[in-house]
């Protein structure tokens, strides 16, 4: 990706707001990578703070943030206290000239979830959702272009039936068409909310053209608890981690729940053609694999797939870390490890073909884990307090979805209370003094 080569949409952002960053933003063809509540371009991320008021671009090159605001002379105020109830669409309240600035509004009108950015335009399935007829779904996706002027591309709603609720998990662009996973659940009676019955839910990949806004059902997946994550689009398929559970029980308590959903939840990295809708297994190893003994991790680097492979009892300690080079379609690297459940550091993500980021779910710590030595190296800042920090300590909350880009990104909450966000890189993390960065500001 050329450095040099500037979205218009960022640099006419930066020219407003005066200033230069050393970073530019995702090209075109190049999509952005959604992570929890960060979406990553190519030398910074958008994200929105806690209380979702603005929109932000940070470019962590320069350490310089920036409301995603193209208006001239904006005050980039929230908005807050707007009744969103007094537009009757979306494109009325983003092109409205009295409302606050766009990044009020695309923070306001739509979920970070449900947006991506490409070829300078901005794609978004709003949250709020004007009324739709009774037994019907309206799921509208929009682009906002550089100026501003918000139109409707599409109405997904035709693609689910009026007794089911359609909500945005994850959404990425390419060559021309978005690519979105949906959660579908059905609407409960108030008998069947009452009871203690576990219903399935569905999760589909929609593909729809950014230009006609025509749509298909690339794959579809049931089950009582489904959960999807993309890890991009490489060669033309579209890579995944799906994990699924059936079987469940009603539990007495929601530890119980959760305990029975972990039981019994299935991993499979899978890949979908995004041409001909062919399903894709890049590792027969890598499919249906059960959570019961310890966590399963993936993630790209490089357009490497880095898994591990967990044994399945305590009494088999050999592990396995495979990569899988997804443009050449082949096994790079494979190697038995060692996995001793006695340190509780759980993998986190690859820093090199041998180190990764492990994480300690009973102290909140974090570590450096070279798997071929075993040896494991304390990293020295607080990592989750699992009791809640009580009001004394600052800690962090890091999730393993935010581990798929460099730099990695996680919540730093305070011991008053308030939660930043802050970033530290891979290059600090295998350096003498690593540091943690704070991006949002208190």
């Amino acid at each position: 990706m050329n450095r040099k080569k500037i979205g218009l949409w960022l640099l006419v952002l930066v020219m407003l707001c005066g200033i230069m960053p050393g970073a530019g933003a995702e090209q075109p063809g190049s999509p952005a990578i959604s992570a929890g509540d960060v979406k990553y371009l190519q030398d910074g991320f958008l994200y929105e703070p806690g209380d979702r008021s603005l929109v932000y671009y940070y470019d962590y090159g320069s350490g310089l943030r920036m409301p995603l605001c193209t208006r001239p002379n904006c005050d980039h105020q929230p908005l807050i206290g707007v009744d969103l109830f007094t537009y009757e669409t979306v494109p009325e309240l983003m092109n409205d000239k009295q409302s606050s600035c766009y990044a009020a509004k695309f923070a306001f009108a739509s979920d970070l979830y449900g947006y991506t950015l490409y070829d300078n335009k901005l794609y978004f399935f709003p949250s709020f959702c004007p009324g739709a007829e009774p037994g019907t779904n309206t799921v509208p996706l929009y682009v906002s272009e550089v100026d501003g002027e918000t139109r409707l591309i599409t109405d997904l709603g035709y693609l689910f039936p009026g007794n089911v609720e359609p909500e945005v998990m994850e959404t990425t662009a390419y060559d021309g068409y978005l690519y979105t996973a949906f959660r579908v659940r059905r609407i409960l009676s108030p008998e069947e909310a009452e009871s203690e019955e576990v219903f399935p839910e569905e999760i589909q990949l929609i593909k729809c053209s950014m230009v006609t806004g025509e749509s298909s059902v690339l794959e579809s997946f049931c089950a009582q608890s489904c959960e999807l994550d993309f890890f991009g689009l490489f060669d033309g398929i579209l890579y995944f981690k799906l994990s699924t559970a059936d079987g469940m029980a009603p539990g007495q308590t929601q530890l119980d729940y959760m305990r029975d959903i972990r039981s019994k939840t299935r991993y499979s990295v899978l890949g979908i053609n995004v041409k001909t809708g062919e399903r894709v297994i890049p590792d027969q190893r890598l499919c249906d694999r059960n959570l019961n003994h310890g966590e399963c991790f993936d993630i790209v680097k490089d357009e490497i797939l880095y898994s591990i492979v967990l044994p399945e009892s305590e009494e088999d300690p050999a592990a396995l870390f495979l990569g899988y080079n997804l443009e050449t379609h082949e096994n790079v690297l494979e190697y038995t490890f060692m996995y001793d459940y006695g340190t509780d550091f759980f993998p986190y993500r690859v820093l090199t073909d041998e180190i990764m980021l492990a994480f300690n779910y009973e102290t909140g710590t974090f570590a450096l884990r070279n798997l071929k030595s075993g040896e494991i190296i304390p990293l020295p800042f607080p990592g989750a307090c699992s009791d809640g920090n009580d009001g004394q300590t600052d800690w962090y909350d890091m999730f393993v979805k935010y581990f798929q880009t460099n730099p990695l990104v996680f919540d730093h909450c305070y011991s008053d209370g308030t939660v930043d966000k802050a970033y530290i890189s891979a290059e600090e993390l295998l350096g003498d003094d690593p540091q943690v960065h704070d991006f949002i500001g208190r």
